[in-house]
């Protein structure tokens, strides 16, 4: 069984355990392939998303109520039922490529935009939304 299936295997009859009732060698492959590689998150289609895949968040359903907690690792039949509640799009961890260089450049350029969209005096306000956001971009591109 390859590390993929086990990871997919983690989650039984379409429930995800936690991490300490999960099968034998699941929480320590997940936990490897967590510190052997960086991850980014994104929003997924569901129609984009493979058994495998590691929810980044919790997935809530439509009044609010936890479907499946963050860290899951989602499987076939998990999938299969958040498209019967209608659930659009999932939090996902993938994996990031990014090499060190390549992040400090993006970064660079999400700086230099923000800056040109809050050129000009403004507001205490304004200063505000613009730190917030120029903090939002940094954790989204780190």
């Amino acid at each position: 069984m390859s590390d993929r299936q086990r990871l997919a295997a983690a989650g039984r009859n379409g429930i995800c355990a936690p991490l300490f009732l999960v099968p034998p060698g699941a929480a320590e492959i997940m936990a490897e392939w967590q510190h052997a590689m960086k991850t980014r998150s994104f929003y997924l289609p569901l129609g984009r998303l493979l058994p495998g895949m590691i929810a980044a968040a919790d997935i809530l359903g439509k009044q609010g109520e936890k479907l499946l907690p963050a860290d899951c690792v989602l499987d076939e039949p998990q999938i299969e039922r958040l498209r019967r509640r209608a659930i659009r799009s999932v939090l996902v961890k993938l994996p990031d490529e990014r090499d060190d260089e390549t992040i400090r450049r993006e970064t660079e350029a999400a700086e230099q935009r923000l800056a040109h969209i809050f050129r000009g005096a403004g507001s205490d306000a304004r200063a505000d939304l613009y730190r917030a956001v120029a903090a939002y971009r940094r954790k989204q591109l780190a």
